[in-house]
């Protein structure tokens, strides 16, 4: 990580090279500060790559990703979701072991973007695998819940 607030401000020159640092606490993240207290979810998250956002949700759902840089065009980003396929997301992972996984999305999830989770998702159309964040709640107090919760952010 040594250069990475000189590589984001070198790439952003009119951004604040700062900011690339900061973090939030919990009361910048009232919704997530509540299930990080009493769930397992990622609370002390660090960045596998130098990198914005996206690289690093292909690095963390598939260990592999095309970038390992913040991409500098919409078509460099297009490259890594498009046309990149990468043997394992942790999904495929997790069907191999038998484990059971669920996907509570608001918006366009970001993974569905990948023709392959897209794939996944048109095919389950008893809604297994992928809900609707709005159904999180119910299914919970029902005790419908995976050995595996993903929560998924809105679109991209």
């Amino acid at each position: 990580m040594d250069g990475f607030v000189k590589s984001y401000s070198n790439a952003f020159p009119h951004a604040r090279g700062d900011a690339v640092m900061e973090y939030c606490g919990p009361k910048n993240l009232y919704v997530t500060d509540p299930l990080a207290r009493h769930f397992a979810v990622c609370d002390h998250w660090h960045s596998c790559l130098p990198a914005s956002t996206l690289p690093n949700r292909l690095m963390a759902m598939s260990g592999y990703a095309l970038v390992d840089r913040t991409p500098n065009s919409i078509f460099e980003l297009a490259r890594n979701l498009f046309y990149d396929d990468p043997d394992d997301l942790v999904y495929d992972w997790l069907k191999a072991r038998d484990v059971s996984w669920r996907l509570y999305y608001s918006g366009s999830f970001f993974f569905m973007q990948m023709p392959r989770m897209l794939q996944k998702y048109e095919s389950d159309s008893n809604h297994d695998k992928f809900r609707p964040i709005s159904r999180l709640i119910d299914d919970f107090k029902k005790e419908d819940v995976a050995q595996v919760t993903f929560v998924g952010s809105g679109s991209v």
